[in-house]
């Protein structure tokens, strides 16, 4: 019964992650209007390193609710969240799939994933208002984001060089 839920866990959390990450960054936070702006744009790494390492725990219902509630909260046209998140995990698959390599696709995935959410972020409320969105919140957004998880992965593949490394030298 234990391992059983354990694996209910590990299989419920990245979806269960998003959703909450999704609603909690959509709140109107006490803070500098221009950084709220970009707390959105937060969750979008999470979806892509899920996405890359184990896209079955993120399945694209999850992401469809998740988005649909940061809509319902943010006051944004319901739908916007959830193609973006729909978006940014259909790149990363769409990448993986294209070089078949776990290494590669999780080099390029990056870089497309960053372009398809900017590219998402800039022609949605184009289109809803026809005027061009402040690229601001969306490059800082995105920045940061995808920032901070291209240095914990570079740290933590440095880390694990490092580890492997030292233990084949003691052996």
């Amino acid at each position: 019964m234990t391992r059983l839920a354990l694996d209910l866990v590990a299989t419920l959390l990245p979806a269960v992650a998003v959703l909450l990450l999704a609603v909690a960054l959509n709140l109107p936070w006490p803070i500098d209007p221009a950084a709220r702006a970009a707390l959105p744009f937060l969750v979008l790494p999470v979806i892509h390193a899920t996405g890359a390492r184990a896209p079955e725990r993120l399945p694209a219902p999850a992401l469809l609710l998740a988005g649909l509630l940061a809509d319902m909260v943010a006051g944004t046209p319901l739908g916007y969240s959830a193609l973006l998140y729909l978006g940014v995990l259909g790149a990363t698959l769409a990448v993986h799939r294209f070089t078949g390599e776990r290494a590669t696709g999780l080099a390029l995935s990056l870089p497309v994933a960053v372009l398809v959410a900017i590219g998402i972020a800039t022609l949605v409320p184009l289109a809803f208002t026809l005027q061009w969105p402040s690229f601001a919140p969306i490059l800082a957004g995105n920045g940061l984001g995808f920032g901070v998880a291209a240095v914990t992965r570079l740290t933590f593949g440095i880390l694990s060089f490092s580890w492997r490394a030292a233990a084949r030298g003691a052996a």
